[in-house]
């Protein structure tokens, strides 16, 4: 039994019973530097265990766009898998401008012990709060070493470099480069992989190979328009990389459009192997990306810790990539000798 209560914990901190009854129950409401000083007596009396962080484990998802992507869609599926062979609970929680919570007090007023961060990209203001809020947080597909956060990545750099020498060993030498507006730091893993594999074989990558999709339009829509743009001011492109399956979408829409066909005249190479990657005519080459794995281990890595904080530590983890060669890609058409070896 505590030898101390809650009224006896407001005396000793200076703050009100309620302000103690809304960190006791992680709840907003009170600034992080009072939680973390009366957290301090909380513990100080062992009082912290008959907390909410003793009682039914709830993960917020931290999500910077409420609308669901193939991407967010997987991430998703793979919590859910975690969650219904463990029971553990979670709770979503959406970046929403409009409110006047921060992200942080909206995590603490729907009583979460952890967080999974999907798209850190759109969180990076609020990082530095939640690396500082006790609460355990991994974030999806971003590498970020910081006391107080996991991450759970994939290899992108290799993804996108293997992909690049597929094209080479086909015979390609033009290649485009349609990136996403998105910068991300994997986003980022991905072109610097194309341009270095590019320059470690000689090949100098002309300034209009490379374009970037607006701010604010759908992706396809984005790389549809910025593949169009490359067909007129780089018509001796063969292939065509993008940041994702999206972007793909939209670049063989625009090809096609024009009258030529892929891959005969232009092969195209996405990234992540989205559901329809596949259901595509023709099936688009891409990589894979593990997302629903990484959102599996993202729920199993925080439940863990949670269960064992003393022992465990916050995961630290890049997953493999692969190429996944469909349809969407073979040699170039030479006019003088037909393909390329």
């Amino acid at each position: 039994m505590n030898k101390v209560n809650i009224k006896k914990i407001a005396e000793e901190s200076g703050y009100s019973i309620a302000s103690v009854s809304r960190v006791i129950n992680g709840k907003s409401g009170v600034s992080e530097e009072v939680r973390k000083k009366i957290t301090a007596i909380l513990r100080k009396y062992n009082y912290i265990l008959d907390s909410h962080l003793s009682r039914e484990r709830k993960i917020a998802l931290l999500c910077g766009n409420d609308e669901f992507s193939d991407y967010i869609g997987k991430v998703f599926n793979g919590i859910r898998e975690y969650s219904r062979e463990t029971g553990l609970n979670t709770a979503m929680v959406f970046k929403n401008n409009a409110l006047k919570m921060t992200v942080l007090e909206q995590i603490r007023e729907e009583q979460c012990s952890g967080v999974i961060v999907i798209l850190p990209v759109m969180f990076r203001d609020e990082l530095d709060a939640l690396a500082e809020s006790e609460l355990p947080v991994v974030l999806i597909d971003e590498v970020i070493y910081k006391d107080g956060l996991g991450f759970i990545d994939h290899d992108a750099y290799s993804g996108s470099s293997e992909a690049v020498r597929h094209l080479l060993e086909l015979g390609h030498r033009n290649i485009g480069y349609i990136e996403c507006y998105i910068q991300a730091f994997n986003h980022l893993q991905r072109i610097k992989a194309y341009e270095n594999t590019l320059k470690g074989v000689g090949i100098e990558i002309k300034p209009q190979w490379h374009v970037k999709t607006p701010l604010g339009d759908a992706m396809w829509h984005g790389a549809y328009l910025k593949m169009k743009e490359l067909l007129d001011t780089a018509p001796e492109l063969t292939a065509v990389m993008t940041t994702n399956d999206n972007l793909a979408v939209g670049a063989v829409k625009a090809i096609m459009e024009s009258g030529r066909k892929v891959p005969e005249d232009i092969s195209v190479v996405g990234f992540d192997n989205y559901t329809l990657a596949e259901c595509l005519h023709p099936g688009l080459t891409t990589v894979n990306h593990p997302i629903r794995e990484i959102g599996y281990m993202a729920a199993k890595e925080i439940d863990l810790y949670l269960k064992n904080p003393k022992e465990r530590t916050l995961p630290h983890e890049i997953l493999p990539t692969k190429l996944i060669i469909r349809e969407s890609t073979c040699a170039p058409v030479n006019f003088n000798s037909g393909r390329i070896a």
